[in-house]
């Protein structure tokens, strides 16, 4: 789809730069006189021509793009009050899984790593935190401790999306 997207935006760039071109050499500047015969006008392309397809593109990309997301800013503070309670090296949880760093949390526990950096809702822990998980409780399980929003859950698949970079 890249690759599609990508053609047509080039072919869209050479095609006005192909026109633009041919407008230059329609008058040259050395051969102006007072009887200046009139120049052909540029076509007008229709509404939903190459230029609206790049529109459309440019606003997906911006969709999927969204803001830059921080580890310590955005979801850091998720992982504090949601998943620290239960998921901190002293307590040696049953899956071996630690939030206490970013570097534990990467290096994963019994189930394996977590995060698959640009691979939000294949990572195992956006699976956990949403109903019916692959193996074992939506996460958090505890009473005290209330489930992601679907905003909150949004943040981390975009995080991780975004490489899920430690910034």
């Amino acid at each position: 789809m890249k690759k599609i997207i990508l053609s047509i935006f080039t072919l869209t760039m050479l095609f006005f730069a192909v026109t633009d071109a041919q407008e230059a050499k329609a008058i040259p500047s050395d051969t102006v006189s007072k009887k200046m015969m009139p120049v052909e006008k540029k076509k007008e392309m229709p509404a939903d021509s190459t230029k609206m397809k790049k529109e459309k593109t440019s606003a997906k990309k911006d969709e999927k793009k969204g803001k830059q997301l921080s580890f310590s800013k955005d979801i850091f503070p998720i992982i504090k009050t949601t998943c620290l309670p239960c998921h901190k090296e002293e307590d040696m949880g049953p899956s071996e899984l630690y939030f206490d760093s970013y570097e534990t949390m990467m290096k994963g526990g019994k189930h394996g790593a977590p995060i698959i950096a640009g691979k939000g809702d294949s990572s195992i822990i956006v699976k956990k935190l949403r109903p019916n998980p692959p193996f074992g409780d939506q996460m958090p399980d505890s009473k005290k401790i209330p489930k992601l929003t679907d905003e909150q859950i949004k943040l981390f698949i975009d995080w991780i999306n975004q490489g899920a970079k430690k910034n």
